[in-house]
């Protein structure tokens, strides 16, 4: 069917001339399209079932021959849609998918080996653009003559080599001193931990002996309070019985018997009294004697943790931790200071090969300098 139409076609156009069968030709697509439409909705969905309906493989997606049964259903129908439209419409549509799949797996593959064999045996193609700023960390070990070949054939004029070679220069320095300045943080955090952690302890250790040679004479006056109020007691406490004794002496010398004599005689009552008065004067002595030891003993006991913490070199513990931030601000200066060996180098190695690449270029000399 779509072959008698096809032929019609090309009969009646051919009779009809070049620009009026071109016209009908239009019209008559127009008609064949508005009245087969519906048919031509069911052609384009059976079309791209066929690529769902294909039988499929576990490595490849789709079989071999779902392959081929994809291929053919699309050919049909590129050349039955040819007959209802614009035979150059139904080849986009449909016979340039075909076509683009079987492109792509033919670059990949046959277009691949072609490429490679010429690419090994006569390729030709000129440096990339960002070649140049690669060489930068090349220069310094490699043949100038061979990387001024290479920056030549990027097809930069000299000012834009200059340029890409003193970005990737920078780039250079940076990474370089990006890896020196990664390692000196790593020295100084090591610095910082063991020097201010020693100096954290030196004065931690400092403050608790300072804080124990303050509290221990408060301390000391505490035992010696304590101790002399026990002393004190212990004596009044004797004293008290004394006292006691010496009532009792004074009661019995007061009652009388049945002729009017006192129950304790007086020479007695005399004794008595002379006894407790003697200890009253014994416990008193010993008390005083005690006291003075006692004191004798705390005062000498405070000059002595007063001269130990005037002996105390706290001076020399301080100027210790002076030195100890000094060398460490030495050594941040020392980091510090400006090293221009590095850059002053790259940059001549860098302007040697841009002298090569004017040679290749045929100048004798040139006034682009790289600094």
């Amino acid at each position: 069917m779509s072959g008698i139409i096809t032929l019609a076609k090309e009969g009646l156009f051919g009779a009809l001339g070049g620009v009026v069968g071109d016209k009908v030709e239009s019209l008559l697509n127009m008609g064949l399209y508005k009245g087969l439409q519906p048919t031509f909705r069911d052609l384009i969905a059976n079309t791209f079932d066929s690529i769902t309906d294909s039988d499929s493989d576990e490595v490849l997606g789709i079989s071999p021959d779902g392959i081929t049964d994809i291929i053919n259903k699309f050919i049909d129908t590129t050349v039955l849609a040819s007959t209802i439209i614009d035979k150059e419409i139904a080849g986009e549509l449909f016979g340039e998918m075909v076509q683009e799949g079987v492109s792509n797996a033919i670059q990949t593959s046959l277009g691949g080996a072609l490429q490679t064999m010429l690419n090994v045996k006569r390729g030709s193609f000129a440096g990339m653009q960002d070649y140049n700023r690669d060489f930068a960390g090349l220069v310094e070990d490699s043949n100038k003559s061979a990387l001024g070949f290479l920056s030549a054939g990027v097809g930069l004029n000299l000012i834009a080599t200059a340029g890409d070679l003193v970005i990737g220069g920078n780039e250079e320095l940076e990474q370089r001193y990006r890896f020196h300045m990664n390692q000196v943080e790593n020295i100084l955090t090591q610095i910082n931990t063991h020097s201010l952690g020693a100096i954290a302890n030196s004065v931690v250790s400092v403050h608790t002996v300072v804080s124990r040679w303050i509290l221990l004479p408060i301390e000391l006056a505490m035992v010696y309070a304590e101790t002399l109020r026990r002393v004190a007691e212990e004596h009044l406490a004797r004293i008290n019985e004394l006292a006691d004794s010496l009532e009792a002496i004074k009661k019995y010398y007061e009652i009388e018997d049945e002729h009017g004599n006192p129950l304790l005689p007086e020479n007695v009552a005399t004794i008595e009294v002379l006894k407790i008065k003697a200890e009253v004067e014994a416990t008193q002595q010993t008390y005083n004697s005690f006291v003075s030891i006692l004191d004798t003993i705390y005062s000498e006991t405070v000059d002595l943790i007063m001269d130990s913490l005037d002996s105390t070199n706290l001076s020399a513990i301080n100027t210790a931790y002076l030195t100890i931030i000094d060398e460490m601000i030495n050594l941040l200066n020392s980091i510090n200071s400006p090293d221009t060996s590095v850059r002053d180098n790259l940059a001549n190695h860098l302007q040697q090969l841009l002298r090569h690449v004017a040679g290749y270029r045929e100048f004798t000399s040139t006034n682009v300098r790289i600094t």
